[in-house]
Parts: C-alpha cells; structure tokens; sequence
C-alpha cells in the first residue's frame, strides 16, 4: 500500500504527495517531484486518486450503516432470545398446573364412581326389601 514503500517508513507518504524518493518507483514518473522542482501531474492520475478517495469514503459510509444494521439485528436477536426463554418457562408452568389439573378431575372422577356404586348398591337392596317383604321397606 501506500504507508510503507520496501526501504521503511515514510515512502509511502511522500509518494502518495507526489515527491519521488530517489530509487522509488516513482522516480522518473510524471507528475512526481523530484528536488523540490514541482512535475507535472497527469490528470488521469488525479481523477484515478479522487475516484479511490470517493469510493473509499463511500466504502467506509456504507460499512458503517452495515456495522449499525447488524448491531440492531443482534440486539433483536438477544431480545427474541430472552422471549423465547420466557415463553418456554410459561408453557413448562402451563405444564404443570395441567397436570394437577388433570390429577384433580381423575380424582373428582373416581370419586363421583364410588357414589354411584353406593347409590346403586343401596338401591339394590331397596329392591331386594321391597321383594322379600311383601312390598314393605319396614
């Protein structure tokens, strides 16, 4: 890139300025300075490096509205998380009070049998009175 050229630190700046070191690849290029005298830039270079500094600036816009994009999806993403545990915790309490519930009707159930045994029972034996003495219950 332009930050560092193959001898250290700083080519890359004063190539990007248009100053060409001595043994750089820009030395002998038009448009580049050499001791101090300006060259002449060719505007195809500067509408090529006006261009590359639109687009990145473009680029870092549009990272940026992505970068916010994905945060508000991450955060939709915990909060439908946390609902879902919510709703699993409710539906697992449902579960349960079912559960009682059904266990209190077996038992309403069974209990309504056992009267109606009774019930039947003594009316049985109503009858059985009622036939073995002459149609008195006394």
């Amino acid at each position: 890139g332009l930050g560092r050229g193959r001898c250290g630190v700083g080519r890359g700046r004063k190539m990007a300025e248009g100053i060409a070191m001595p043994g750089s690849r820009t030395e002998g290029m038009p448009g580049a300075r050499t001791e101090g005298v300006a060259m002449p830039t060719a505007p195809r270079t500067e509408d090529l490096l006006a261009e590359a500094v639109r687009t990145n600036a473009e680029t870092e816009e549009l990272s940026g509205v992505a970068l916010s994009g994905l945060q508000r999806q991450g955060e939709q993403l915990q909060a439908t998380r946390h609902r879902t545990e919510d709703t699993r915790a409710t539906v697992r309490e449902a579960g349960v009070v079912l559960r009682s519930m059904r266990w209190a009707i077996c038992k309403h159930d069974v209990c309504l049998a056992a009267v109606i045994v009774v019930l039947l029972a003594v009316d049985t034996l109503l009858a059985y009175r009622l036939a073995t003495n002459d149609g008195s219950i006394a």
